[in-house]
């Protein structure tokens, strides 16, 4: 998802608060000093059906960052910057939202606008203040140490054939967070392999 923050000296050419451009996922809102008024005192409430489902909070099931993936453009005045931003705060807790200096203002031709309709013209005379992108996730090394630590467990010779890692909620099974390769065979159990390796576990789980 990217959005630019936009300010014109003239009102979008349409009625109603956004016109999409081409397909859903190029999204215009108005500037007229009507539909930014009714957008702020709504909270943005119009625009929620025009956002992507968010990727899923492991921990309680819920809403919590964009995809990586989402390839969605919005242009916002100005004005409704501060509201859509809450907005998507609110819907995605985990995303954080950074100033993009690279990106540029698209060509017409890259956002589906054809021909010097009024939309067209309008687009010309904007002038984009600001362009936000969610910052990228960064995979939190310690997370891999254990994951692979986890593995080696349950692939080495001491009975476990698999291990499940979950983190319980109101539900009593808890939700599923990770579950090791399995290894369905015969095994000798090496004792004191054993107990280095979950010694070593369980100084992981106290830095993570």
């Amino acid at each position: 998802m990217i959005l630019f923050i936009y300010t014109a000296s003239k009102e979008a050419p349409f009625e109603g608060m956004f016109r999409a451009i081409g397909s859903y996922e190029r999204i215009f809102f108005s500037n007229n000093n009507t539909e930014i008024e009714r957008f702020n005192q709504h909270e943005g409430a119009h625009a929620k059906d025009l956002l992507p489902e968010g990727l899923t909070e492991p921990s309680d099931d819920t809403s919590c960052c964009i995809p990586p993936d989402d390839g969605r453009i919005f242009f916002i005045p100005l004005e409704m910057k501060d509201t859509f931003m809450n907005l998507l705060k609110s819907l995605f807790k985990k995303t954080n939202w950074a100033e993009d200096k690279t990106s540029k203002k698209p060509s017409k031709d890259d956002i589906g606008l054809v021909g010097s309709d009024d939309v067209s013209q309008f687009y010309d005379n904007i002038e984009v203040q600001t362009v936000l992108k969610p910052e990228e996730i960064v995979a939190d090394p310690r997370v891999a140490e254990l994951k692979t630590l986890l593995d080696q467990i349950a692939q080495d010779e001491n009975e476990i054939d698999v291990i499940f890692v979950a983190n319980p909620n109101a539900d009593i099974t808890g939700i599923l967070m990770y579950e090791s390769t399995p290894t369905p065979r015969a095994q000798n159990v090496d004792v004191n392999a054993l107990e280095m390796q979950v010694k070593k576990l369980a100084e992981v789980f106290k830095i993570t």
